[in-house]
Order: C-alpha cells, then sequence, then structure tokens
C-alpha cells in the first residue's frame, strides 16, 4: 500500500477540521440550548412563587374584608347569649277609648324566650358557617383559652385576677379572635389573661 501524498493529507486534514468546526459549532448550539432551558427551568419557580404571592397577597386582602363581619357576628352571639340580657322594653301600647273605659288591662308581654333562643342558634350556625368557610379557605381562626400566651399569634389587652377553674398565666378569655392564612399573620388574637395567685 502506497501512503499518501502531502495532497491527500492535506485534503483529509481540510475534511476533518470542518468537521471539527460543524461538531463545534452543534456542540455550541447544544450548549446554547441547554442554558436557555436551563434559566427557563430556574425561572418557573421564580415565576409560580411571584403568582402565589400575588393570589397570597389578593386573599389577605379578603381576608381583612371579612373579619369585620366575622367580628360583628360574634359581637351579636355574644350578647344573645348573655344571660338575662333583653332587647329595649317595647312602648306600651296606647289602649283605646272604650278599653280605658271598660278597664281592660294591658296584656303582660309576651315571653321572648323561644325568640331569642331561635336567635341564638341562628347566630351560632352562622358563626360557625362563617369559620368552616374560613377554614374550608386555609384560613385559622384562634380562639384558644386555657393555655400559655403565645407571643407570636396572642397579644394581651388585659390582665385580671383568676376566677374559678382558671390558672395564674394562662389565657382566660379571647376579646377578639386572631387569624393566620396558611403561615401569614394577618391579625392577632386579642386576649385576657389570668395573672397572680390562684383562687
Amino acid at each position: 500500500m502506497s501512503e499518501p501524498s502531502q495532497q491527500d493529507l492535506a485534503a483529509r486534514l481540510d475534511d476533518v477540521l470542518k468537521e471539527v468546526r460543524r461538531q463545534g459549532r452543534a456542540a455550541i448550539a447544544a450548549q446554547a440550548a441547554a442554558e436557555s432551558c436551563l434559566e427557563a427551568i430556574q425561572a418557573r419557580p421564580a415565576a409560580v412563587s411571584e403568582a402565589n404571592a400575588q393570589a397570597s397577597d389578593e386573599a389577605v386582602r379578603w381576608l381583612r374584608a371579612l373579619i369585620p363581619v366575622a367580628d360583628a357576628v360574634d359581637r351579636i352571639a355574644q350578647r344573645v347569649a348573655a344571660p338575662g340580657a333583653r332587647s329595649a322594653p317595647a312602648a306600651p301600647a296606647k289602649r283605646s277609648l272604650l278599653q280605658r273605659l271598660l278597664g281592660d288591662r294591658e296584656a303582660p308581654e309576651p315571653d321572648d324566650g323561644h325568640a331569642r333562643a331561635a336567635l341564638h342558634e341562628g347566630v351560632r350556625l352562622l358563626q360557625a358557617q362563617l369559620e368552616g368557610a374560613l377554614h374550608d379557605l386555609g384560613v385559622a381562626v384562634d380562639r384558644r383559652t386555657g393555655g400559655p400566651i403565645d407571643g407570636e399569634r396572642q397579644r394581651v389587652v388585659e390582665v385580671r385576677a383568676p376566677g374559678p377553674h382558671e390558672r395564674a398565666g394562662t389565657v382566660v378569655e379571647v376579646v377578639r379572635p386572631g387569624y393566620v392564612l396558611g403561615t401569614k399573620m394577618v391579625r392577632e388574637a386579642e386576649v385576657v389573661i389570668a395573672t397572680g395567685g390562684e383562687r
């Protein structure tokens, strides 16, 4: 077998160099495509995170709009449930001249115990439905009592001596419940704690 001539070697070398250049361009294009894909993949969580943050901000705005409604329902429930609470007495009905002449007496006020119980049950159901809907949306309503103060989620608004069956240093009443959406504190619970010696 004869040895290749210098021209043959130069032609082969030229072909090899062309193939190397072609492969190099392909490798550069492949590397650029891979880097572009990597950037897109890395940007996706940031875009998703930003979308989640916007959705979370929107949810917090809705929750802040609903909290006063929930507070109003709580106040109504407390007033209706308060023992001895009565609505303002109705003005006495005016009697006709005939009733006064005949000596008819005013009928006693009807007992509103049934009406009050029905109202109390209705408000209690409304309160439970509202809290259930909030729970389904990922909102935690903080009404915890009986335990120590949670400095992250509760704010003390009053301190008082412990009553019967209450321990010093514990939350004994929730004045306004707290609201947490996921991990975001929307409003701290306002609580009363017992202090001093136990009774």
